[in-house]
């Protein structure tokens, strides 16, 4: 049985490649997009309480923790956005060969802005 278990982990552990990566990071992030949709229109909706309710959920938003989940939402959007340009090339344009330095390209862009964008949505730590 333990063997059994054994092979099955290492099987799994395989197919942990760029590809089998960025297709469910795709579907992952898309989810988390349409979540978002909806949180934002729900926040919007606090407009029609009144100006009270609107800034409360405002005050909310300003929050260090709602900052770090925003800055998951950058990371959720370029990434979502990028592998799907990545993809476009791929099926569109016959990059084929490309498929996996295009990956890299596209994590690697995506850390990028990630780590370069941690100042301006952690300001609450300087």
């Amino acid at each position: 049985m333990v063997e059994y278990l054994k092979k099955i982990v290492s099987e799994t552990l395989k197919s942990w490649e760029s590809g089998f990566i960025a297709f469910h990071l795709q579907r992952i992030t898309g989810l988390l997009v349409l979540v978002y949709l909806f949180l934002h229109i729900g926040v919007l909706r606090a407009i029609v309480g009144g100006e009270a309710v609107y800034q409360q959920r405002i005050g909310l938003i300003t929050s260090p923790v709602f900052k770090f989940f925003e800055w998951l939402l950058l990371f959720t959007v370029l990434f979502h956005t990028l592998n799907g340009v990545r993809i476009l090339l791929v099926d569109f344009f016959g990059m084929v060969r490309l498929q996996k330095p295009l990956f890299w390209i596209v994590a690697a862009l995506t850390a990028l802005v990630l780590v370069v964008s941690i100042p301006e949505f952690f300001t609450f730590l300087y």
